[in-house]
């Protein structure tokens, strides 16, 4: 006789299928249709329902993941564009913080004189790209004069500028010596060179280079630099060398006077 407990119990039919395993026969409920795999559903059909709580915030990642990195390249472009620029203005900025308040008397004597002052850097490379540009560790300081009736414009470092002493660019520009004619290219730079200057980065390459001070009309200066440092812009002194004047007669602002007179400054002799 069997117990109470064994006698309530349900009744299940069983169905065996050879080469399946056994398992009850349950009804299906009338709306279900199985489990499909996930990656069969589209992002459309699980953007309803509870598989949504996985599937939205996936494709969200991925996505946000996808835009993330694109933003990172563009930034990274952007900042290698703007990287030499900034550099250079913060280096310049630098130079003229340490110059301290009030000014020197290099820098009162520019501007009681009417110039600018530019600190500038020295740059390899200006002939390429922006982003290409090699910083060196050069820095200088140059006095800007312009002359008004024809926006022209001269540079002269600050030491040159305020010595009372000698100096090969002082000398080179009252000389006037005249140009030689040789050099098949810028005639400035190979007019520095005959006066014993050079303004060239990197020789005869071309890769170019210059001192650089950016967001001023010569940005990239070619300077004339003499065996004792003392600096004029070559172009300044190949006009000069012509009796054209560029920015300003620097022999009114040279604290070294012009000991040539008339006669031999035009012939070159001393």
């Amino acid at each position: 006789m069997k117990n109470k407990f064994e006698a309530r119990l349900p009744l299940k039919r069983v169905e065996v299928t050879l080469g399946s395993p056994i398992r009850p026969n349950r009804p299906r409920n009338k709306g279900f249709r199985g489990i499909r795999p996930l990656k069969s559903f589209s992002a459309k059909a699980c953007s309803r329902g509870r598989l949504a709580r996985f599937h939205k915030p996936l494709n969200d990642r991925i996505q946000g993941e996808t835009g993330m990195r694109m933003t990172r390249e563009i930034i990274g472009l952007a900042v290698v564009l703007v990287l030499s620029g900034t550099l250079f203005n913060a280096t310049a900025q630098t130079a003229k913080a340490k110059t301290g308040t009030p000014a020197s008397p290099q820098q009162a004597y520019c501007t009681s004189t009417g110039g600018k002052l530019e600190t500038r850097v020295a740059v390899y490379g200006t002939n390429g790209p922006v982003q290409d540009w090699l910083q060196l560790a050069g820095i200088q300081d140059f006095c800007q004069y312009t002359l008004s009736s024809d926006g022209s414009r001269i540079h002269v470092s600050l030491a040159t500028l305020y010595t009372v002493k000698p100096s090969l660019a002082a000398l080179a520009y009252y000389a006037q010596t005249p140009w030689n004619g040789q050099g098949d290219g810028n005639p400035a730079s190979f007019y520095c060179t005959q006066l014993g200057g050079s303004d060239s980065f990197g020789g005869v390459t071309a890769a170019g280079g210059g001192w650089v001070e950016l967001n001023t009309i010569d940005e990239v200066l070619e300077a004339c630099i003499f065996p004792d440092n003392s600096t004029i812009d070559s172009w300044g002194l190949f006009y000069h060398s012509d009796g054209i004047i560029r920015g300003i007669d620097l022999s009114t602002v040279l604290k070294y006077s012009n000991p040539y007179t008339a006669g031999t400054a035009k012939s070159g002799k001393q």
